[in-house]
């Protein structure tokens, strides 16, 4: 439409995207069964789509002072964090991508609890984070309680301590982690909700 823009906040994969085609250093995908390549398609959409939904759920969340602000911040850079070191391949890296799965959670948790009371518990441990926040965490699967280590083992795999993870374990982690951010993200006091919002704008008459 002449003279006119749209300003889309999507959350779903949309129909001109290829997840596919997001993977760094792919895999050859033309080797893949078709029902193989199938799940990995479906996958990498679904991770994409909760990122989607935790970073706008996260603008629009009530954030009552400039702590909040600062937890909404740093749970989403962590959760990327995470992610980031997930991918990195080397052993140690592991241990950093489980800290931050963790400390992300913790954040959101935080959050959680400011909005309700201006003030959040100063620990680190989730299980009890979660117990604080339990009655308004609604939809909130505490399932992620028993994947995510607690805050003594988790200090020591960041250390490299103890008996340490393996890909397969700090792949559940972070995903448990992912799960968990998105739902705790649903959950929290919004100011409005932008996901797939879409907005017409017009333009300036010398853009048309």
């Amino acid at each position: 439409e002449k003279g006119v823009a749209w300003l889309v906040f999507p959350v779903d994969v949309q129909p001109e995207e290829n997840p596919e085609a997001w993977v760094v250093d792919p895999p050859n995908f033309e080797r893949i069964s078709s029902e193989e390549r199938a799940v990995v398609s479906q996958g990498i959409g679904e991770g994409a789509r909760s990122l989607r939904m935790i970073g706008c759920d996260l603008q629009t969340a009530l954030k009552p002072d400039d702590i909040s602000e600062e937890l909404a911040k740093n749970c989403f850079s962590q959760l990327m964090a995470s992610a980031k070191y997930l991918a990195s391949g080397p052993h140690q890296s592991l241990g950093l991508s489980c800290w931050e799965a963790h400390q992300s959670v913790e954040q959101v948790l935080k959050l959680m609890d400011r909005q309700q009371r201006s003030d959040h518990l100063q620990i680190h441990e989730l299980k009890s984070l979660f117990a604080k926040v339990e009655g308004v965490a609604v939809g909130v699967d505490k399932s992620f309680i028993k994947v995510i280590p607690s805050s003594s083992r988790i200090i020591k795999i960041r250390a490299g301590e103890g008996d340490g993870v393996n890909p397969h374990e700090a792949y559940r982690i972070y995903q448990a982690a992912l799960g968990a951010i998105r739902e705790c993200c649903n959950a929290l006091n919004h100011k409005m909700r932008m996901r797939n919002a879409a907005f017409k704008l017009k333009q300036a008459p010398w853009l048309w």
